[in-house]
């Protein structure tokens, strides 16, 4: 089954260090993770977080699966908000 966008990004911020998306998006640190110009993005195949990805990515490469299914975490809040 395939994780939504906002699950996604819990996983992203869970491998940050927060509880989840809610919490990383409202804490100063998160938001300045979340509103740089090199952001943590994840895998949509293998869901294995990696960096760094340029905000606007849908289909980077993961080197884990190989595979381009890297989104980044500003390319899922889009989905979210």
């Amino acid at each position: 089954m395939d994780k939504t966008d906002l699950e996604l990004a819990d996983l992203i911020a869970q491998d940050q260090g927060w509880d989840n998306f809610g919490d990383m998006a409202e804490d100063p640190d998160g938001q300045r993770i979340i509103l740089s110009s090199c952001t943590p993005g994840i895998c949509r195949d293998c869901l294995a977080v990696t960096e760094p990805h340029e905000p606007d990515a849908v289909e980077n490469w993961c080197e884990l699966c190989d595979a381009n299914a890297v989104v980044s975490i500003n390319w899922l809040m889009m989905g979210i908000v």
